[in-house]
């Protein structure tokens, strides 16, 4: 079964960059609106001195906002040793563009009475398979300079269903037997909370794949969720930003050849 989460979180890599057009997708296209209002942007990046500097991320900066970043290798999971996390803040430090990824962390799941000595053994936390947008409310909750988190609304991107379910179909193509399913879940999630006094609105956006399958006759879901991408402002101020805030989103990349090198350290 490792050889089965290992082969599964390669196919996950390739799923991840088609997902998040669904998320650039709601963004106002920007660079045009940049160019006009004579914004510029500095591409910077984000390098992994672990890994012998290597660069991690380009992130696209407009001119006096800051850039806060690093790749962190937490090794809470050895399916997903690495990420990089950076934020993007306004001069006023009043609305912000943050990004946590390529993966968040890797997860299995059974109903075998070991199952959280398996989990530890493929190198994955042990947790049920989890909704994105019950992820999303997890880790906003873990911010302690956050209170009063609500979420607004919950959008499930019914426009890249079709997609979803192609992507669905090419992955159990490719996979090893043993393997049941494969889902893909996403959400678009709004949210209102409160952050050292000052009211704030946001949308986050995360996506998760499960694998289901048989193992030694029990079922079992391997998942891994990411990334946490989002948008937030002080409140009634995000419509005001949207557009610098898509300039931003459609202007970062994570680099592949760092995301590969990354992951043939894990299982």
């Amino acid at each position: 079964m490792k050889e089965t989460v290992t082969r599964c979180a390669i196919h996950a890599n390739i799923l991840l960059f088609t997902l998040l057009t669904a998320f650039l997708a709601i963004l106002p296209c920007a660079p045009v609106f940049a160019a006009q209002e004579g914004i510029l942007f500095e591409k910077r990046q984000i390098t992994d001195p672990q890994f012998g500097g290597a660069v991690a991320a380009t992130v696209n900066v407009p001119q006096g906002w800051t850039l806060e970043g690093k790749v962190d290798w937490p090794f809470q999971t050895i399916v997903k040793p690495a990420y990089v996390g950076f934020s993007v803040k306004s001069p006023a430090d009043d609305a912000e563009f943050g990004f946590v990824g390529p993966f968040v962390s890797a997860f299995h799941f059974s109903q075998s009475p070991n199952a959280a000595n398996e989990a530890r053994y493929l190198g994955c936390s042990f947790m049920p398979p989890t909704k994105s947008e019950d992820l999303i409310k997890r880790i906003l909750e873990i911010d302690k300079s956050i209170s009063g988190l609500k979420v607004a609304r919950v959008d499930k991107l019914a426009g890249n269903a079709e997609n979803r379910e192609k992507l669905r179909k090419e992955v159990l193509a490719r996979t090893a037997q043993g393997i049941t399913d494969f889902q893909i879940d996403e959400a678009l999630t709004y949210v209102t909370f409160t952050r050292n006094g000052v009211s704030w609105e946001g949308m986050f956006y995360m996506s998760a794949r499960y694998t289901f399958g048989i193992s030694n006759g029990l079922p079992y879901c391997g998942w891994n969720a990411g990334p946490l991408i989002g948008v937030q402002a002080h409140a009634g101020k995000l419509k005001d930003y949207e557009k610098v805030l898509a300039a931003i989103c459609n202007g970062w990349t994570i680099d592949p050849v760092w995301v590969q090198a990354t992951d043939a350290i894990g299982i």
